[in-house]
């Protein structure tokens, strides 16, 4: 977690001097604060010396939500930007303004992940990318801004690089345009509807819905090698599409994942279009019903009930609720069950990637795919810059070829190939890797927690959890009166918890969410089992 904020604090946002833009009637510690909020890493000292001058909390919280966006003359269109993520490299990504926007009303974003995230490089052109987008029509018509990360290997929408710049390019636009933050919806096509999966299953927070298309529950998970917990989605709203002609990822494959999800108690629209294969051609009947879904599922900030499971800790928060530890030695409770499914990988792969700037006959390796398991190009000896030109006497002209040549094919099958390697043309063997069974989530040993308020008191019902936080907002509690909080039927904390507005400027210096500005958080720790009985077990 600590990487990824230095991550998000490297962000590139030169732009970001205009915020200091101040109305007339500003006062001196108005001025500092702007000023303070225009910096990409703001040091501690700056803001220890800013917040010795707020007058008070009420005065710090109305400030931070009558900050202007920084573009307050933003020209309307697509704009390129660049954002330096936790592994130190510079990536693009794009936003998309529409001509309806009005930078002092607050508008819906909409993020959109691409597919393909695992290739070796960035979209060449990612400008000509987002214009053929066919969600911009829609943005242009309900006037949503729009953001396009751009994912490469070593920094998919499951890791902790991609992730990381997914979060901080969503903090940019926050500071840049006027954005209504319980409306930040995320969707994607591919590798992007896995993508939308995995931050709805580890890291919902910032998003008021999903919108997976065309992918894989599981992918986070099985890919990129993260504990995921499908009961986390039972307070996440998500609209799931598949098609049941997708060679990756076919309805019938789709079912079983989200009926567990459904066992789970996940809050999923789900649809199935028949005929169509892994491709968007569903774009113009969908997208309709997709903007409704997104328009009527805003963001609820501060829900009375929460639930929660996660074995790292980097994972472990949900809005106001937080697992701290993690005590895996613990017996679960009843309550806290597993939920998972065994696969089985019967799909067709050859294990490399495409050189995209041949243009044939046949098909040039660029890089073979890593993967722990043996694969054909493994198997017949492939290696990079080998051009496939034929499997089992077909001929390929072109990677069109090679795809309807594996629909033929099965896990196991072997394979007699011709290749040219530099200037010599040879015949090499292999064979598909047998089927593979596999689970949906990795699971590790986690905890989980409920909760539920009502008044000024909460309650919490935990398996393996000993150390747990609640984040704090007037909105939530009636702040000059105890907070009391039982956990496991045993008073753990009643107390007022004053607004502490350093813990608030530090909150939105994070997270730049004007809707969400916590004032305060207590931290509790479960006595140890032990302990409550005089030691013995």
């Amino acid at each position: 977690m600590k990487k990824r904020l230095l991550g998000m604090q490297a962000l590139v946002v030169c732009v970001m001097a205009l915020c200091v833009f101040m109305p007339a009637h500003a006062g001196q510690w108005q001025q500092d604060l702007r000023k303070l909020l225009a910096e990409a890493k703001p040091a501690e000292a700056d803001i220890q010396q800013v917040l010795g001058h707020i007058p008070g909390y009420d005065q710090l919280i109305a400030e931070l939500q009558d900050l202007p966006a920084a573009h307050s003359e933003q020209a309307k269109g697509f704009a390129l930007y660049h954002h330096v993520g936790i592994d130190g490299i510079k990536r693009p990504f794009v936003v998309y303004v529409p001509a309806g926007y009005d930078p002092r009303q607050a508008a819906p974003l909409l993020v959109y992940l691409h597919g393909g995230v695992g290739r070796k490089d960035i979209i060449a052109e990612p400008l000509v990318y987002a214009r053929e987008n066919p969600f911009i029509a829609w943005a242009e018509k309900k006037t949503w801004l729009m953001l396009f990360p751009l994912g490469q290997k070593g920094a998919t929408w499951w890791d902790s690089v991609g992730m990381g710049n997914i979060e901080a390019q969503v903090r940019f636009v926050k500071g840049a345009y006027a954005v209504d933050d319980n409306r930040v919806s995320i969707t994607g096509f591919s590798d992007g509807a896995s993508g939308s999966f995995a931050m709805a299953l580890l890291t919902p927070d910032t998003f008021s819905c999903f919108v997976p298309l065309n992918g894989h529950m599981g992918v986070a998970s099985i890919d990129g090698g993260q504990p995921c917990y499908v009961a986390n989605l039972r307070t996440t709203p998500l609209r799931v599409i598949n098609t049941d002609k997708d060679p990756l990822y076919p309805s019938r494959k789709m079912h079983p994942m989200v009926e567990l999800a459904f066992t789970a108690g996940a809050d999923i629209a789900y649809k199935v279009y028949y005929g169509i294969g892994h491709d968007f051609a569903y774009h113009q009947q969908e997208i309709p019903f997709i903007v409704d879904f997104i328009d009527t599922h805003p963001r609820a900030p501060f829900p009375v009930r929460l639930c929660w499971e996660a074995s790292r800790m980097e994972h472990g928060r949900r809005l106001w609720l937080q697992i701290d530890t993690v005590r895996p030695d613990q017996p679960k409770t009843g309550w806290h069950q597993e939920h998972n499914l065994m696969l089985t990988d019967a799909r067709v792969s050859f294990g490399f990637f495409p050189d995209d700037t041949y243009t044939g006959p046949g098909v040039k390796i660029a890089a073979l795919a890593e993967t722990e398991e043996d694969t054909l190009c493994t198997s017949a000896g492939l290696l990079p810059g080998d051009i496939i030109l034929a499997a089992d006497g077909i001929a390929f002209a072109d990677i069109e070829d090679l795809s309807a040549y594996k629909q033929t094919k099965q896990r196991g099958d072997r394979v007699e190939l011709a290749i040219r390697r530099k200037n010599e043309e040879l015949t090499l063997a292999g064979a598909f890797p047998p089927p593979r069974e596999y689970a949906l989530f990795l699971v590790e040993k986690s905890g989980a927690i409920q909760a539920q308020r009502f008044g000024n008191r909460v309650n919490l019902v935990s398996s393996r959890v000993s150390v747990c936080s609640l984040y704090i907002h007037p909105a939530m509690f009636q702040l000059e009166k105890p907070i009391t909080v039982f956990w496991n039927d045993q008073k753990a904390f009643e107390q007022i918890v004053a607004p502490d507005p350093g813990f608030a400027l530090h909150y939105f210096l994070k997270h730049r969410d004007k809707k969400v500005i916590y004032c305060n958080k207590i931290t509790l720790q479960l006595p140890d089992p032990e302990e409550q009985d005089g030691g013995e077990r």
